[in-house]
């Protein structure tokens, strides 16, 4: 099933993409990329979004994996029925995402983020993100959207 392809090439691409930032940028250098829309930067994220929970490693591993065991649920309650293609789109990116940032967190016991967005919004570009945190917030995006127009019908 081609969404199950999208979870494994969701979780491949973030992890190569940090295997890189973790090789090649270093802790407190910034540097603009994207016409510096984007700004590279390394960070070693121990808790879960916004660094909650960093000093409760235990916590935030177990509650991502209960997460994720919830979305993967929904996912194959969906997944081999005719239709939803957005929601099983939404899902996949979702769980392909939550599952290396869960990788991270095991095994490293951090999450590496290492972009934000230069904006003039301090708060927003004081964030640093990585790309399973992009694919998590569409796939949220898409699953919300979905749900809601089937409620509608």
């Amino acid at each position: 099933m081609i969404f199950i392809g999208i979870i494994g090439l969701v979780f491949l691409t973030d992890y190569l993409v940090k295997k890189k930032a973790e090789k090649s940028l270093k802790e407190g250098i910034v540097r603009e990329v994207a016409g510096d829309r984007i700004l590279l930067r390394k960070l070693h994220n121990e808790g879960i979004a916004f660094g909650w929970f960093a000093k409760h490693d235990g916590i935030t591993v177990l509650g991502t994996a209960i997460l994720l065991g919830c979305m993967l649920s929904e996912f194959f309650h969906v997944a081999f029925k005719k239709g939803n293609t957005v929601m099983k789109l939404g899902y996949a990116l979702l769980i392909g995402g939550g599952l290396n940032n869960l990788y991270d967190r095991y095994f490293k016991g951090y999450v590496t983020d290492y972009f934000s967005f230069n904006v003039k919004w301090k708060k927003l570009r004081r964030l640093v993100f990585n790309l399973s945190d992009m694919f998590i917030l569409i796939g949220t995006i898409l699953i919300t959207l979905s749900k809601v127009v089937n409620s509608k019908k």
